[in-house]
């Protein structure tokens, strides 16, 4: 039955791009077009200086500086620390990318790195600051605390959920990191510029897809506009929030819609973690899961500092 229903929705496919072939197009280009003005330039750089670091083995001496605190308060292992910092800096997809690296080196177990892809996989402060801020939510009066909340709400998800993770004793842990993370030969540059390149190819993919979905749901006449447009931050939240700013609600509402829904991510930014969470086996609902609750989180505490305030 499961495979009937998958081949009578993949022919179906064809025939709604055929009858919506307008907006796929337009759908299309736009997602293109954001990924390579806006997405490219930014993520590019640090993901090829995160695949050097990850190759010469140099996340071991960066990890000297924080991973002590790490270790002592929130008994993770002392790698944790870096792939907080690089997802909290890189943003979208680069926290989840470097979990599962860290993963795959052997420098984390399995279970810190199913919680990090999900917590450390959030907007870093060039697109918050740049974007969310600057152009959907310009001239806010409470733009600090917009800031504290968006950057609190994943610290909070992510030592309430430290508290269920099952740790071994630390000798044990230090024995098998040990063992997995000797010194190994550094990847030639060509593997290391493929494999960056190849990570900014699946997330303009994704965008592409999910900007012709948004094209095709914002088309349908059945579709009230304000359903259309939280839809389309819920599947990505670039051109979402945009669609979300100019909805006729209250702004504490549109505040807590917009900052909730970046902390998740979308859809879009789910699919592109998906296909590294895969590489390891990780699980894709407990990701979702995560997300889920970093997004609801930061949507409560702002609607609570509209009551406050």
């Amino acid at each position: 039955m499961k495979k009937h229903l998958t081949s009578i929705l993949l022919l179906l496919l064809p025939a709604v791009l055929i009858i919506y072939a307008p907006q796929a197009v337009r759908g299309a280009s736009a997602g293109l077009v954001l990924w390579f003005n806006q997405v490219l330039p930014v993520l590019f750089p640090f993901a090829l200086i995160l695949q050097l670091i990850m190759s010469v083995n140099a996340l071991s001496g960066i990890s000297c500086l924080t991973g002590p605190i790490m270790q002592k308060c929130l008994h993770l292992s002392p790698a944790c620390s870096f792939c907080l910092l690089a997802g909290f800096l890189c943003g979208f997809p680069m926290g989840t990318a470097v979990s599962v690296q860290a993963l795959e080196n052997g420098l984390i177990s399995r279970k810190e790195a199913q919680l990090l892809s999900g917590v450390c996989n959030h907007a870093s402060p060039m697109f918050f600051g740049g974007y969310i801020l600057d152009q959907i939510l310009p001239d806010h009066p409470l733009h600090s605390c917009l800031i504290l909340i968006f950057y609190a709400s994943p610290f909070l998800w992510f030592l309430l959920r430290c508290f269920f993770l099952h740790h071994p004793p630390a000798s044990v842990r230090d024995r098998a990191v040990a063992k997995n993370t000797r010194p190994s030969a550094p990847l030639p540059f060509r593997t290391i510029l493929l494999n960056a390149s190849e990570l900014m190819l699946k997330i303009g993919v994704c965008m592409m897809i999910f900007s012709i979905l948004q094209a095709i749901i914002g088309s349908l006449p059945f579709v009230p506009a304000s359903l259309s447009a939280v839809l389309a931050l819920f599947l990505e939240i670039t051109s979402g929030s945009a669609a979300v700013r100019l909805l006729p609600l209250q702004l504490c509402l549109k505040t807590s819609l917009i900052m909730g829904g970046t902390a998740f991510g979308g859809l879009c930014i789910a699919f592109q973690s998906f296909a590294l969470l895969r590489t390891q086996k990780l699980s894709c609902v407990q990701y979702l899961a995560d997300k889920s609750a970093v997004g609801m989180i930061t949507a409560a505490l702002v609607w609570i500092l509209y009551q406050i305030v």
